[in-house]
Order: C-alpha cells, then structure tokens, then sequence
C-alpha cells in the first residue's frame, strides 16, 4: 500500500496529536464507570456480548491507574488505522487521490465520528471497525486459504469485540464486489455474481458459528438488557427510520445539536451551523443527481448504500440509537462522497463551500470535545468532595440527587443520567464490589418541601441501617453519616 503523501502526513498528523493529547484526559462519565470495569457486563446481558472488550475491564480492575488512559490510547491509535485503511479503500473505487484525501480528512475529524472517539467506551467500535477493515483486505488481497483465512479470523474478532461486527460476513463479499463492479456487464449471470453468493454463504454459516459461541459462552441468569436499559429493545418498526434518520444526518451535516439539545443551550451556534452546512448539502445532493442520473452510475452507488445499511444494520434495531453508533456509517458515508465527488473538477465555489463546511466542523467538534470534557470533570468533581467527606468503606448508601430544570449533567454522546454521577467514587476508590445496598433518589428541586423530603429520606434511611447518605446539589455533594 501507498503511503499517504508526507504533505499530508506533516499538516495532519501534529493536528491530530494535539487532538489526541486534549482528549486523552477526558474523564469517564455516565455508565462507563460501572459498565467498563466490570468484566461480567459484556458476556451476555440481553443483545450485548463483547468478550474481547472484557481485557480492558480487567486492566482497569487490576491497574486502576491505566482507566480511562489505555481506552483512549487505543481508540485514537485505532481511529487514525481506520483513516488510513479508509484512504485505501477508496483508492479501491479508482478514486483520485486528491478526493481520497479530503474524503479521508473527513473521516479522520468529521463530527459524526467524535462520538466514538472521544468516549471512553469507544474502544468497542472503533477496535471492531479496524479489524473489519483487516477483514475486507485479507479478502481483497488475497487468494485462497489465505484470502478466507484473512477475512473470516479478523472478521470474529471485530464481532468479539462488538455485535456490529458480524455484519461484515456478509458486507465484505458484497463490497468487494462492488468494488470490481464497473468492469462488468452483465449482473446477475455473471460468474463473479456466483462467487459473491457462494462467499456470502459462507458469511452466513460463520454468523451461525458466531451465535454458537456465544450461546455456549453467554453468563446466564443474567437480567435482560432490555430492564436495564429500554434504548437496547430490539424493534422493527418506525425506530428503523427514526435511527437511519439519526444516522444519517450526524454524518451528512455539521450541526451543533450540543448546543440545542445540551445546557446552557446556545440556539446561535446550532442556526450558525445550519447555515454553514446547508451549501455543502446541496452540494452533494447535486453530485448525487449527476453521478446516477447524468452519469448513469446508479447501479454502483445503489448497490454500496445496500452494502451500507447492512454494515449499519445493528444499530437501526436498537429502540434508540446516539451519536456513539454513528461511527459505523461515518466510514461508509465517507467512501460515497469520495465516489460521488471523483473525477470533479475544482471549482472557487466548490472550495469555497468546502471551507465553509470545514469551520462548521472545527465549531461543532470543539463543542463535542467541551461537552465530554465537562461532563467528566463533573463526576470527578462529585467523586472528590465525597471522597474527602468520607471515611473507612461504606456498604449501605442512599444516594439523592437534587434535579434542577437549569442545571442538567452536561452533554453525553450516548447518554446521560444524574443517578450515575457517583460512579468515579466507586472505581477511584476500588471497593464498588464492597456494597451491600447503593439506592439513588433522585428529588426535583422545585418539589414543595423540599428540605423536609430530604429529612424524611433521611430518617427513613437511618431505620433502614443505611450508613451514609449523599446529597448531590447540582454540581456538589455533601455526605451525612448515619
């Protein structure tokens, strides 16, 4: 493979460093700190089984010093792999190099895939789209044993890492057919269409052996994920839309939706960043005319949105999916732009429009990185001030969160809940496993009485010989001792 030019490489790579070394100190926020460190969590509640990402939570449990740190380290380092890979597999489509590139560069900062990168639990997917990319080129490549070898190992371990993963069983025949696909003239008779389904079978037994691994390998007795969290119900309805709506509007635009939907909410910059990205919008829904209409290239470009939504497929049956689960269509997204956009003659409007886009997402991907930022730094803040108000290991602790209708835990790229907000306090101090009972209540804070709510639920944990109770105010947290 091609190096990518060292131009390139000398305004990139520093960019994405300095990237890499701000987001490498975000704090974990949300469910991570329960979810990440307890390797039980991945081996079979409801649809998640994720048994390679369980080396990580053993790490964190072991070396709690390396948490959050290691998580980013891979997840970065994967995601610039993932780039590069990208960038390859463009060139695949005869794409010239110069759209490779800017296509490529899209990828590598598009807001669509921050979500991921940011996040401590990002590791799950990026590492699983990496060793798909592998899979797809082991494929490729290759010839014989080699070539099965190569695609159906890599492509077990992306789906060991997560479920999005099996999708490329299917998905790699089909792309690399595509691929090869103009050099064809007839479809459905020719005997590389033969080949694609006699692949793609395969593809479908290793599915089968996928699940029977993991019926035999799955914890059992386990609560089903759907009581945990109604976001994993599985559902073939109008959630399909509503997620590929999702999906498909973080990669297609720049808007800042952390400053509409998140707190304080700023309307300026999310009317700001419409604007900014409506001309590359129209843009590309030109191309798009061009290419399948004027060009006649639909077939290719029909069959890849196919190959698309099986890649995606996962994650438009969830009951609610977020910007995390993005990242599996920001990297196909980015293949078909570069297609649509081949072959295109620069123009001033064209660049100009391109740079225009360009600040709506250095706008929307620096609120991103705050967001996150800030949504970590307030568990730790939380975590500290309970730390130091107490002392010796707690088992029974009734936990009230005082909700405020101004003041919201700030943006999540997954989601966020103010009942996790003492989650840093049970890992920094490595003794979550020492709770009997750790209940969360969480008190609006315009209730009338509210202060004789809170002494009544005090009161009432002290008969219940609770030994501590933490009173989360906003961004404070007071410990009383029962």
């Amino acid at each position: 493979m091609k190096s990518f030019p060292i131009k390139i490489l000398i305004f990139v790579l520093p960019l994405y460093l300095i990237f890499s070394i701000a987001t490498i100190f975000i704090q974990p926020s949300g469910d991570d700190w329960a979810i990440l460190t307890k390797p039980n969590w991945n081996l079979g509640i409801g649809p998640i089984y994720r048994p390679f990402e369980v080396l990580f939570s053993i790490v964190a449990l072991k070396y709690p010093s390396t948490f959050p740190y290691l998580n980013h380290l891979v997840i970065l380092l994967c995601h610039l792999l993932n780039t590069y890979l990208l960038y390859h597999l463009i060139r695949k489509f005869n794409v010239d190099e110069k759209t490779a590139l800017i296509s490529s560069m899209f990828f590598l900062f598009a807001p669509s895939v921050m979500g991921a990168v940011t996040s401590v639990d990002g590791t799950n997917q990026t590492i699983s789209t990496f060793f798909s990319l592998l899979g797809f080129f082991g494929y490729y490549k290759h010839k014989g044993l080699l070539k099965y070898l190569g695609w159906l190992a890599f492509t077990m371990m992306a789906a060991m890492h997560k479920e999005i993963g099996i999708t490329w069983f299917i998905g790699t025949p089909l792309l690399a057919y595509i691929i090869d696909y103009p050099n064809r003239k007839v479809f459905f008779t020719s005997s590389s269409f033969k080949s694609l389904l006699f692949n793609a079978t395969i593809g479908l037994i290793f599915v089968g052996i996928y699940f029977v691994i993991r019926i035999n390998t799955s914890i059992s007795g386990m609560i089903s994920t759907n009581d945990v969290y109604p976001k994993y119900t599985i559902g073939l309805g109008k959630n399909l839309f509503v997620n590929l709506g999702l999906l498909l509007s973080s990669c297609a635009t720049a808007i800042d939706t952390v400053a509409y939907f998140g707190y304080p909410k700023r309307y300026y910059l999310t009317i700001l960043t419409v604007i900014l990205s409506i001309p590359f919008a129209v843009l590309t829904a030109i191309r798009v005319y061009d290419k399948t209409i004027k060009e006649k290239q639909w077939n290719q470009i029909v069959l890849f949105i196919v190959f698309s939504i099986i890649v995606i497929s996962p994650h438009l049956v969830m009951g609610r999916c977020g910007e995390l689960h993005a990242y599996s269509l920001a990297l196909p997204y980015s293949v078909l732009l570069a297609v649509i956009f081949n072959n295109k003659k620069s123009t001033k409007i064209t660049t100009v429009i391109l740079i225009i886009f360009g600040i709506s997402i250095i706008i929307v991907d620096s609120h991103k990185w705050y967001g996150t930022y800030k949504n970590g730094y307030y568990g730790l803040k939380i975590a500290n001030e309970i730390k130091e108000q107490t002392r010796g290991i707690p088992k029974r602790v009734k936990v009230i969160t005082i909700i405020y209708r101004d003041s919201h835990i700030p943006y999540s790229s997954f989601y966020h809940d103010e009942k996790w907000a003492y989650n840093p306090y049970l890992m920094r101090l490595h003794y979550s496993q020492y709770f009997e009972k750790l209940d969360h209540l969480p008190l609006n804070a315009h209730t009338l009485h509210l202060k004789d709510k809170i002494d009544s639920v005090i009161s009432d944990a002290a008969e219940k010989k609770y030994e501590f109770v933490w009173i989360i105010d906003k961004s404070n947290a007071k410990v009383i001792k029962l």
